[in-house]
């Protein structure tokens, strides 16, 4: 999913809901959200805190942007 996310956001491929990756359609913040959501998953399943850490860093890098 991280690599479809760089060619979308590089221009090189074009977003479509028809095209799935890993299940999410490949439009950027469908990949966006699926990338969270499983550096979520391993950081729950991480042993040491300093990985849990680094993990959920990323994920906050990586979510969507929000509006509220």
């Amino acid at each position: 999913q991280h690599r479809a996310l760089d060619l979308l956001r590089a221009g090189k491929l074009a977003p479509t809901a028809a095209v799935k990756v890993m299940g999410r359609p490949l439009e950027e913040t469908a990949l966006r959200r699926g990338i969270e959501a499983a550096l979520r998953a391993m950081a729950r399943l991480a042993d040491a805190r300093p990985e849990r850490i680094r993990l959920v860093d990323l994920a906050n890098q990586i979510r969507p942007a929000t509006w509220i």
